[in-house]
């Protein structure tokens, strides 16, 4: 007696087999290309690069003073490292006490397209 090739149920198990280790592979190689893509710049990479600029906005060719003056509205500084990255938007926001008016700090708000961070910078204190 010899046995068929493959009965209905042989051939159904296989297809299904089959369609997991696809589906398996498929989820794999879309990880891979992902991963492959140009590196996006982490929360981490834009808190170092707003660090470096509140601890010398001169190397960034601007000028200290011009960072907490009232005309200062918002720049554009790009990445040390250039290499095709959009540059980083710099805009600030004023912080005021509701009860005094005035405004004791200014915050910066650093954003790339991959994410915001905030630093604040104490405003000189103006006389009576």
């Amino acid at each position: 007696m010899t046995r068929p090739a493959f009965t209905l149920f042989e051939a159904l198990a296989a297809t299904v087999v089959l369609t997991v280790a696809a589906t398996a592979c498929a989820r794999l190689i879309g990880a891979a290309r992902r991963s492959l893509e140009a590196p996006r710049r982490d929360v981490h990479s834009l808190a170092r690069l707003a660090d470096s600029f509140m601890a010398d906005p001169t190397s960034f060719g601007i000028d200290p003073s011009a960072v907490s003056s009232d005309s200062f509205v918002g720049i554009e500084i790009n990445w040390p490292d250039a290499q095709c990255r959009s540059p980083v938007k710099i805009e600030r926001l004023e912080a005021q006490d509701p009860d005094e008016g005035l405004a004791d700090y200014v915050y910066l708000v650093f954003e790339d397209g991959d994410g915001v961070v905030i630093r604040s910078i104490a405003l000189p204190e103006t006389a009576p």
